[in-house]
């Protein structure tokens, strides 16, 4: 399976070490748990840096790239039940904690959650510690852009 993760040029090097989520925290990690965000497709992984943008503006004066991230079905674990609010924004604690406990199990090195921002698709949330991360490979990073009409009000 292939899925995407947008970051910054400057960070493809580090872009699955976990350690941007693991300083400011999201949906499903708690603070000190590295882990990376991909979105199933590059239009979802864009739509989910978009709807985390405090200034779309900004977008348009960084160098980002879109990196595919290829991993097998076998690391990919779900939640048996969606935690109460884990739709609301901003992120409920019980999201926040359902993540966690994944985490802290360690029972598989990838979680697939339902999109906030577009239901129906799906993020993973890749656990940077777990013993599983080594068998994910980034490929190579490909120049993305953010369309001007972004930053129109």
């Amino acid at each position: 399976m292939i899925a995407w993760r947008i970051c910054k040029k400057k960070r493809i090097a580090t872009a699955l070490s976990g350690k941007g989520a693991a300083d400011f925290p999201g949906r499903w990690n708690a603070k000190g748990q590295f882990v990376a965000y991909l979105g199933e497709s590059r239009a979802l992984a864009s739509l989910e840096v978009l709807a985390h943008a405090e200034d779309r503006s900004l977008l348009l004066g960084v160098e980002w790239a879109a990196v595919p991230v290829q991993f097998d079905d076998a690391l990919i674990s779900e939640l048996s039940l969606l935690p109460p609010g884990w739709d609301i924004v901003p992120s409920s604690p019980s999201a926040t904690r359902a993540g966690s406990d994944w985490y802290l199990a360690r029972k598989s090195a990838l979680l697939r959650v339902p999109s906030v921002v577009v239901r129906g698709e799906f993020n993973y949330v890749l656990n940077a510690t777990h013993p599983g991360a080594g068998k994910v490979r980034a490929g190579t990073a490909e120049v993305f852009n953010f369309d001007p009409r972004i930053a129109r009000e």
